[in-house]
């Protein structure tokens, strides 16, 4: 929602189904399913998660040729190992991938395990 303007889109797992020739068979047309936040807000907490690429936890996603909003997290457990996460999408101005990378039981944090999955997950799905 934050990168789509404040606007929630209903999640589905197929976009489309095609033939053997290639054409479409089904195709799935995307459907809002409300408004979460404001635009302004959705603006301002997307220039955060830029901020946490360029200055935070996820810096290892700077330069890559075009800005990625992002925010990371660690949580301890009581079992071996922290939840590591990342989530964001790009590109932060003009999205058109968003991506959550969880690591359970990750032996350090998410800025070395599950920011570096995003990495090869955005440069694969924007090269």
């Amino acid at each position: 929602a934050i990168a789509n303007g404040g606007v929630l889109m209903e999640p589905y797992l197929v976009d489309g189904v095609q033939n053997a020739d290639g054409a479409g068979v089904s195709i799935h047309n995307p459907s809002s399913s409300g408004t979460m936040m404001t635009t302004e807000e959705a603006s301002k907490l997307t220039e955060m998660m830029k901020s946490v690429i360029t200055e935070g936890t996820g810096t290892a996603l700077n330069n890559m040729g075009y800005e990625i909003a992002g925010k990371t997290g660690t949580a301890e457990t009581e079992s071996s190992g922290n939840n590591a996460w990342f989530v964001g999408f790009a590109p932060a101005d003009d999205p058109q991938i968003a991506i959550c990378v969880l690591v359970e039981n990750a032996e350090t944090s998410s800025s070395y395990v599950a920011v570096p999955i995003a990495r090869q997950l955005f440069a694969e799905y924007l090269q």
